[in-house]
């Protein structure tokens, strides 16, 4: 994917293909699992420059035997990297819904699961809606 693209025009491009779902119910476990770089993410489109661009890196592994996501982010090349854990990661291949829990810090309210609904996979690339942030692109890197 090129990041000089519009974010507009790929963010409609992801609505029209959500609505399609081309791999709704036909994804595998072992499509989906392992790790991925996020590229694009539909909650960024309206910044300026960004223009849904991923800033940073941000690398999300499912690990289905686990039973657990890891997000990686990566920001300033000074500051640490923040890792955010998802705990009890099921996988529905029918809904191709994978849902997972993020602990909550100390002294806050629990939070409902999220889910990822992957609506397109193939040749390394997925395409999903975040229950948080949206529609997203995810690049297989291992």
């Amino acid at each position: 994917m090129l990041r000089s693209a519009a974010g507009s025009l790929v963010l409609s491009a992801l609505e029209n293909l959500e609505k399609e779902a081309p791999s709704v119910g036909k994804i595998s476990d072992g499509d989906l699992a392992g790790e991925y770089e996020l590229v694009f993410s539909s909650a960024l489109v309206k910044i300026p420059i960004i223009n849904g661009f991923m800033p940073n890196k941000e690398i999300i592994t499912f690990d289905l035997e686990l039973k657990r996501l890891s997000l990686v982010i990566e920001t300033l090349p000074f500051l640490p990297a923040i890792t955010i854990i998802g705990q009890d990661l099921q996988w529905d291949p029918e809904a191709s819904r994978l849902t997972y829990k993020i602990q909550p810090k100390a002294n806050s309210k629990p939070r409902p699961p999220s889910t990822w609904t992957v609506f397109y996979a193939d040749e390394g690339v997925l395409a999903a809606r975040s229950s948080v942030t949206g529609l997203n692109i995810l690049r297989r890197t291992g």
